[in-house]
């Protein structure tokens, strides 16, 4: 920063970086001459105390009192949330000075401000430049002046800009501050957005719900994909039968950063200020706990205007912007479901519209919702101080019950309350089996213990189930696999005290016999549900927090203790390997800080992702979490920057 005074007739001098002109033992009030702007300004700013300098530059006297504290000049800026919130985002971030992050396409006032310790000054002449310096595009920086106290300007591009700002006060002091501005998209907290930036979050995946891609491009550039290119191109991955190559493993979190990239970039082709919230679930366990809400399903994410409720004994959306939105029908994508939507195999539901369930075949568990604990134990408990046991930790505590309690299981409670009278199976192990059912399905489709089906538009629903790969009452080693996967799966070690006939019924009828139909958000084709959007983010946030303020002691991605598995099931793991490239594209800069599209690899995007070497589009708001430190776990204030 620099700044610079007035000085004789007009002139002005810079003040640098200059070795110190008063002696010890000088006295106020010693008058001084000197020839050089230079050291005359280095003496005011160093020696502020001295009451009277003598100037002579270049043939001008002048005499300057400094009886009384020079004037300085700063400025700061602000926007709907930052003067809303008092306070500015990036504080943790070790590379960004706090303070200098603005945002791109929204409304950014900027305000000089001149003071004195003893008085007010006055602005007169004011002039404001701030030029582009990084990811210029089309090699068309953006520059602009502005004239005035405070002005309102809109950065349009990501990256560096440089800001000089000049005035002239009414009492004829000259006086510059410039200043390096970095401006970065700020993901925010759902329900802090505004109306607005609510509607236009919502809205733009409303669009690309109903937008082809080929179209979608023409009226929005290369950036625009559909949302049934997400969902497609997840449901792949994650319901591919050799392997689940974005979930269950090491790739989770840079697999999910990558997705989440990849879908901002989207939106912001239709709307440039738009971002992806970050839904912190934490804060509705804890409206819970306090007793303000009974469930998380009275959350205000239901409310009509963010993501819509369902009803009892209704598995879809009847109000609001969501109210019968539909799933696609697979046309270019090789996995469908048994009526060909863009669901997972294992998921016979004929409904055409996004479904959800709130219970898995009739069991509620509340409270597996991740709570303050779960986040805080992942952040400092001591067993994940290294990156592997951190990536299979976070995947499921405090991130997986979301996606169990949104989608759930639903047409199986009849029939798995019926077996379970007609075996006398007791409550506790039926309830364990049915919140088993997330893992079991798919497991058994993915060992080859079941096969999916393909029903018509003309099979109802009920009579549309998976199949047995071999018949049990002939195939008893098929009949003793299937016994053991249940046994392991479900803990269901009742099964070895049913006599021989009342086994052979209950795995078929578990496995074979039940058309299971999982909730949108549980499944391979979860992207499709709107709350899915939201929810990664959160992960993502609390993984730079930890680095910030907790870093791994080790964050090689085998297991230091020699136990690595790098994935549940499958061959070779793919997509959850260091080396693995991401099947969808991130915004990063480049070595010459232009921000570009790319895939990268989970470690490349693990390093580009880390806040020392941050180079992602985005930053977060905050890392607060207020109402986790009201019910005693503190989330420590990141270092400040």
């Amino acid at each position: 920063m620099k700044a610079s005074f007035l000085v004789g007739e007009g002139r002005t001098s810079h003040v640098m970086e200059s070795t110190p002109l008063i002696r010890p033992g000088d006295q106020p009030n010693t008058r001084f001459t000197f020839t050089s702007r230079f050291h005359v300004l280095a003496a005011i700013t160093m020696f502020a105390g001295i009451a009277t300098l003598y100037v002579h530059s270049e043939g001008v006297d002048s005499v300057i009192d400094f009886t009384e504290e020079p004037t300085v000049l700063s400025f700061t800026h602000e926007n709907y949330y930052t003067k809303l919130q008092g306070k500015h985002p990036g504080k943790g971030y070790p590379w960004l000075k706090y303070g200098t992050l603005v945002e791109p396409h929204r409304d950014t006032t900027l305000l000089s401000k001149l003071s004195k310790k003893d008085r007010s000054v006055s602005h007169g002449e004011v002039s404001w430049l701030f030029e582009q310096r990084t990811n210029i595009q089309n090699k068309s920086p953006q520059r602009e002046t502005h004239s005035g106290e405070n002005v309102v300007v809109v950065f349009k591009n990501l990256g560096d800009y440089h800001l000089t700002l000049n005035v002239q006060s009414t009492e004829g002091e000259i006086l510059q501050v410039e200043e390096t501005l970095v401006c970065l998209y700020i993901r925010r907290e759902l329900r802090t957005l505004s109306s607005d930036d609510v509607n236009a979050f919502m809205s733009s995946i409303k669009l690309m719900s109903s937008l082809s891609r080929d179209d979608g491009r023409q009226q929005f550039g290369a950036d625009y994909n559909s949302l049934s290119h997400y969902v497609g191109v997840h449901l792949m991955n994650a319901a591919d039968r050799s392997c689940d190559h974005m979930h269950d493993g090491m790739g989770f979190i840079t697999q999910h950063i990558a997705l989440t990239s990849q879908f901002e970039a989207t939106l912001q082709a239709i709307d440039p200020s738009t971002t992806v919230p970050y839904w912190d679930y934490t804060y509705d366990k804890y409206q819970v706990d306090i007793g303000n809400i009974s469930n998380i399903w009275e959350s205000k994410m239901w409310h009509p205007d963010y993501f819509g409720t369902v009803s009892e004994g209704f598995n879809t959306v009847r109000t609001g912007r969501w109210a019968y939105t539909e799933v696609s029908l697979n046309e270019s994508y090789p996995i469908t479901n048994a009526y060909g939507y863009m669901r997972a195999p294992w998921n016979v539901n004929k409904s055409p519209y996004i479904t959800r369930v709130k219970a898995l075949c009739g069991a509620k568990d509340w409270d597996s919702w991740p709570s303050c604990q779960t986040h805080y134990d992942v952040t400092f408990s001591g067993y994940y101080d290294v990156w592997y046991n951190y990536v299979w930790g976070s995947a499921y505590a405090p991130h997986g019950p979301v996606h169990v309690l949104i989608g759930g299981y639903a047409n199986c409670e009849k029939q798995l309350d019926e077996m379970a009278d007609e075996i006398s199976l007791d409550n506790s192990s039926l309830t364990t089996l049915k919140n088993s059912v997330i893992t079991y399905l798919k497991g058994a489709w993915r060992s080859g213990l079941i096969e999916a089906p393909t029903c018509s538009w003309d099979t109802p629903q009920d009579d549309c189930t998976m199949k047995c790969t071999s018949e049990p009452s002939e195939d008893g080693g098929y009949l003793s696999a299937l016994k053991q996967y249940i046994t392991s799966r479900a803990n269901a070690t009742w099964l070895n005290k049913l006599n021989h006939m009342d086994q052979m019924k209950t795995v078929t009828t578990i496995l074979c016999g039940i058309p299971y139909i999982s909730g949108d958000q549980l499944e391979a084709g979860s992207p499709v549900d709107p709350s899915f959007w939201p929810i990664h983010p959160t992960i993502d946030r609390l993984l730079q927090y930890k680095h910030m303020v907790n870093e791994f002691s080790y964050q090689g991605w085998d297991n230091p203790d020699g136990s690595t598995q790098m994935c549940s099931d499958g061959n070779g793991c793919l997509g959850h390997n260091a080396y693995d490239i991401t099947p969808f594209q991130s915004k990063v800069k480049d070595k010459q800080g232009n921000y570009v599209m790319m895939h990268l690899t989970n470690a490349q995007l693990y390093e580009f992702a880390h806040p020392t070497n941050y180079s992602l589009s985005y930053g977060y708001d905050n890392f607060d979490w207020e109402h986790c430190d009201a019910q005693g776990f503190t989330f420590v204030e990141p270092p400040s920057n």
